[in-house]
């Protein structure tokens, strides 16, 4: 029998100390006392161990050959975006492992980056139904409705991988943002993660690494149309977004990437 749930997440050396805070308070703020699975590269390789919780499981993944793209990108650098992070944040591909099928001994994995900040207890994301669907944020929200996926890829370096995306995906659909989401694990086939790669690798002029790579397949006819907008909030709460809006306080959030109001950011 599989487990129902896993909160996946990713560290280098580097984010270290910040995964250990979230997960403190994935456990005592947000109530969840599952698996978490913390995905790691060959910095942390037999290094990282978490003894004082034995429901965190460190899963060493290798690392994801990329030199032919970034041998291309130095030739002719993106300016726009994140500045070149096939080299310059080479571990945010190591998300794309979130997809792996060692994920699918559990039902419903919910990823989210290393540092968010957790504020109440997770049960409602936890508990929302994404059944034969991948449930993340629209990147647009919630003033910039005109963001479509087309803006997720450089279309100067390299006209051609731009004239061929165009050719085969709909790049003028919403988005939905990378640094949390929550699928059903059905949706992992045997292949799906070698054709993410694959994505990522012919299509390596996505501005934000994974970003527009995961919408490729996730939020595309060609492969699945599966994404969904997770629900924004109830009566009592919003439950996630990159920051607060509209004079929106901290508190009133279960969890925020950037939590601006918070003494403790």
């Amino acid at each position: 029998m599989k487990n129902k749930t896993c909160i996946i997440t990713y560290t280098n050396e580097k984010f270290v100390p910040k995964i250990q805070t979230m997960i403190t308070e994935i456990r005592e703020i947000g109530k969840y006392d599952g698996d978490i699975v913390v995905i790691i590269g060959e910095d942390l390789k037999d290094r990282l161990q978490y003894e004082d919780d034995d429901r965190v499981i460190i899963k060493y993944f290798p690392e994801i050959d990329r030199e032919e793209n970034i041998a291309k990108l130095r030739e002719k650098p993106i300016t726009e975006g994140w500045g070149n992070p096939e080299f310059n944040k080479t571990f945010m591909w190591h998300k794309l492992y979130a997809f792996h099928p060692f994920f699918k001994q559990w039902d419903k994995c919910f990823a989210m980056d290393g540092g968010m900040k957790i504020f109440k207890p997770l049960d409602k994301i936890l508990n929302l139904d994404c059944k034969n669907s991948i449930l993340a944020h629209y990147d647009g929200y919630p003033n910039n409705t005109d963001w479509k996926l087309r803006r997720q890829f450089d279309d100067t370096q390299f006209p051609e991988i731009f004239a061929e995306l165009e050719r085969e995906f709909d790049l003028d659909i919403d988005y939905f943002q990378a640094t949390m989401f929550i699928y059903d694990t059905s949706l992992l086939k045997d292949d799906t993660f070698d054709t993410i790669i694959e994505l990522s690798k012919k299509y390596f002029t996505s501005k934000l690494t994974d970003q527009g790579i995961v919408n490729l397949y996730f939020n595309n006819k060609k492969y699945y149309n599966v994404w969904k907008q997770m629900q924004i909030k109830d009566d009592e709460t919003y439950y996630y977004d990159y920051t607060e809006r509209d004079g929106l306080n901290y508190t009133e959030y279960i969890m925020l990437k950037r939590a601006h109001t918070c003494p403790h950011w």
